[in-house]
Protein backbone atom coordinates (compact mmCIF):
# COMPACT_ATOMS: atom_id res chain seq x y z
CA UNK A 1 0.00 0.00 0.00
CA UNK A 2 3.12 2.69 0.75
CA UNK A 3 4.59 1.34 -2.66
CA UNK A 4 1.19 2.45 -4.19
CA UNK A 5 0.97 5.38 -2.59
CA UNK A 6 4.96 6.32 -3.57
CA UNK A 7 4.27 5.63 -7.12
CA UNK A 8 0.64 7.54 -6.97
CA UNK A 9 2.52 10.75 -5.61
CA UNK A 10 5.24 10.50 -8.35
CA UNK A 11 2.81 9.67 -11.32
CA UNK A 12 0.90 13.26 -9.65
CA UNK A 13 3.91 15.32 -9.61
CA UNK A 14 5.16 14.04 -13.45
CA UNK A 15 1.64 14.85 -14.07
CA UNK A 16 1.97 18.62 -12.78
CA UNK A 17 5.06 19.28 -14.42
CA UNK A 18 4.42 18.32 -17.47
CA UNK A 19 1.41 20.62 -17.36
CA UNK A 20 3.02 23.78 -16.42
CA UNK A 21 5.59 22.77 -19.28
CA UNK A 22 2.87 22.48 -21.72
CA UNK A 23 1.69 25.64 -20.29
CA UNK A 24 4.51 27.80 -20.64
CA UNK A 25 5.64 26.56 -24.11
CA UNK A 26 2.04 26.83 -25.55
CA UNK A 27 1.71 30.49 -23.58
CA UNK A 28 5.11 31.47 -25.60
CA UNK A 29 4.20 29.71 -28.52
CA UNK A 30 0.23 32.08 -28.63
CA UNK A 31 2.15 35.27 -27.07
CA UNK A 32 4.47 35.54 -29.90
CA UNK A 33 1.84 35.36 -32.44
CA UNK A 34 -1.11 37.15 -30.97
CA UNK A 35 0.43 39.57 -28.12
CA UNK A 36 0.95 39.69 -24.06
CA UNK A 37 -2.87 39.17 -23.80
CA UNK A 38 -3.35 35.49 -24.61
CA UNK A 39 -2.02 32.21 -22.49
CA UNK A 40 -3.54 28.74 -22.26
CA UNK A 41 -4.62 26.86 -19.11
CA UNK A 42 -4.46 23.72 -19.05
CA UNK A 43 -6.37 21.76 -15.99
CA UNK A 44 -5.79 18.27 -15.02
CA UNK A 45 -8.90 16.27 -13.62
CA UNK A 46 -10.26 12.89 -12.85
CA UNK A 47 -12.67 11.17 -15.47
CA UNK A 48 -13.04 7.52 -14.66
CA UNK A 49 -10.39 7.30 -12.15
CA UNK A 50 -7.64 8.27 -15.06
CA UNK A 51 -6.39 11.72 -15.36
CA UNK A 52 -7.33 14.02 -18.75
CA UNK A 53 -6.08 17.32 -19.35
CA UNK A 54 -8.72 19.82 -20.38
CA UNK A 55 -7.22 23.11 -22.54
CA UNK A 56 -8.55 26.52 -22.19
CA UNK A 57 -7.50 29.98 -23.45
CA UNK A 58 -7.47 32.89 -21.50
CA UNK A 59 -8.08 35.87 -23.34
CA UNK A 60 -7.80 39.87 -21.66
CA UNK A 61 -9.21 42.70 -23.81
CA UNK A 62 -8.41 46.34 -22.73
CA UNK A 63 -6.94 45.32 -19.55
CA UNK A 64 -10.10 43.79 -18.59
CA UNK A 65 -10.28 40.31 -16.62
CA UNK A 66 -9.84 37.59 -18.85
CA UNK A 67 -12.39 35.93 -20.77
CA UNK A 68 -11.57 31.61 -20.47
CA UNK A 69 -13.03 29.60 -23.68
CA UNK A 70 -11.99 26.18 -25.03
CA UNK A 71 -9.55 27.00 -28.03
CA UNK A 72 -11.90 26.30 -30.69
CA UNK A 73 -13.95 29.07 -28.96
CA UNK A 74 -11.61 31.77 -29.00
CA UNK A 75 -10.25 34.28 -31.10
CA UNK A 76 -10.94 32.04 -34.16
CA UNK A 77 -8.89 28.71 -35.52
CA UNK A 78 -5.70 30.24 -35.79
CA UNK A 79 -5.40 30.22 -31.83
CA UNK A 80 -5.82 26.09 -32.26
CA UNK A 81 -3.48 26.17 -35.39
CA UNK A 82 -0.65 27.45 -32.72
CA UNK A 83 -1.63 25.34 -30.36
CA UNK A 84 -1.38 22.85 -32.31
CA UNK A 85 2.12 23.69 -33.57
CA UNK A 86 3.23 24.37 -30.01
CA UNK A 87 1.52 21.09 -28.79
CA UNK A 88 3.78 19.08 -31.22
CA UNK A 89 6.55 20.57 -30.69
CA UNK A 90 6.63 19.75 -27.35
CA UNK A 91 5.55 16.44 -27.11
CA UNK A 92 8.73 16.16 -29.49
CA UNK A 93 11.30 18.45 -27.49
CA UNK A 94 9.73 16.52 -24.07
CA UNK A 95 9.93 13.20 -24.92
CA UNK A 96 11.20 10.92 -22.82
CA UNK A 97 12.44 8.71 -25.38
CA UNK A 98 14.74 11.36 -26.91
CA UNK A 99 13.13 11.78 -30.06
CA UNK A 100 15.37 13.06 -32.55
CA UNK A 101 15.00 14.26 -36.46
CA UNK A 102 13.59 17.14 -38.29
CA UNK A 103 9.58 18.14 -37.27
CA UNK A 104 7.47 17.75 -39.98
CA UNK A 105 4.40 20.17 -40.50
CA UNK A 106 1.44 19.75 -43.12
CA UNK A 107 -0.48 23.76 -43.48
CA UNK A 108 1.03 24.80 -40.17
CA UNK A 109 -1.09 27.84 -39.28
CA UNK A 110 -3.67 27.22 -42.15
CA UNK A 111 -6.60 29.07 -40.01
CA UNK A 112 -4.51 31.95 -39.19
CA UNK A 113 -5.24 35.18 -40.29
CA UNK A 114 -2.81 36.77 -43.18
CA UNK A 115 -1.70 39.92 -40.67
CA UNK A 116 -0.41 36.80 -38.25
CA UNK A 117 1.61 35.10 -40.57
CA UNK A 118 4.60 36.49 -40.04
CA UNK A 119 4.76 36.02 -36.30
CA UNK A 120 3.95 32.87 -37.35
CA UNK A 121 6.87 32.27 -39.33
CA UNK A 122 9.06 34.01 -36.68
CA UNK A 123 7.69 31.04 -34.19
CA UNK A 124 8.49 28.62 -37.16
CA UNK A 125 12.14 29.85 -37.32
CA UNK A 126 12.59 30.26 -33.53
CA UNK A 127 11.18 26.86 -33.14
CA UNK A 128 14.19 25.54 -35.55
CA UNK A 129 16.86 27.67 -33.92
CA UNK A 130 16.09 26.60 -30.63
CA UNK A 131 15.42 22.91 -31.17
CA UNK A 132 18.49 22.92 -33.79
CA UNK A 133 15.59 20.94 -35.87
CA UNK A 134 15.17 20.92 -39.05
CA UNK A 135 11.62 22.17 -40.05
CA UNK A 136 9.74 20.49 -43.49
CA UNK A 137 6.91 21.81 -44.16
CA UNK A 138 3.71 22.01 -47.01
CA UNK A 139 2.48 24.96 -47.01
CA UNK A 140 -0.02 27.27 -49.71
CA UNK A 141 0.81 30.37 -47.62
CA UNK A 142 3.08 32.18 -49.69
CA UNK A 143 4.70 34.57 -46.76
CA UNK A 144 5.76 30.56 -45.00
CA UNK A 145 7.00 29.05 -47.81
CA UNK A 146 10.09 32.14 -48.52
CA UNK A 147 11.05 32.02 -44.55
CA UNK A 148 13.27 28.46 -45.26
CA UNK A 149 16.89 27.92 -46.22
CA UNK A 150 15.51 26.16 -49.06
CA UNK A 151 11.68 26.43 -50.45
CA UNK A 152 10.03 24.68 -53.79
CA UNK A 153 7.27 25.25 -55.46
CA UNK A 154 5.01 22.54 -56.74
CA UNK A 155 2.45 22.91 -59.69
CA UNK A 156 0.68 20.57 -61.01
CA UNK A 157 0.88 21.16 -65.11
CA UNK A 158 -0.62 18.61 -67.37
CA UNK A 159 -1.22 15.85 -65.13
CA UNK A 160 2.75 16.04 -63.84
CA UNK A 161 4.22 17.78 -60.66
CA UNK A 162 7.27 20.03 -61.55
CA UNK A 163 8.89 21.04 -58.98
CA UNK A 164 10.93 24.71 -59.16
CA UNK A 165 13.30 25.96 -56.50
CA UNK A 166 12.00 29.43 -55.26
CA UNK A 167 14.49 30.47 -52.66
CA UNK A 168 17.82 30.94 -51.21
CA UNK A 169 16.75 32.14 -47.62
Amino acid sequence: EQVQMVFQVAAEKAREEARRYVEELVTHALQAVFGPDIALEVRVLERAGRPEAEFYVASSYDGSPPVVNQPEDARGGGVVDVISLALRAALVEGSAAGLWGPLVFDEPGKHVSEEFSRPVAELLRNLAEDTGRQIIMVTHNAYLGEIGEYAYHVELKDGRSVVTRRSDG
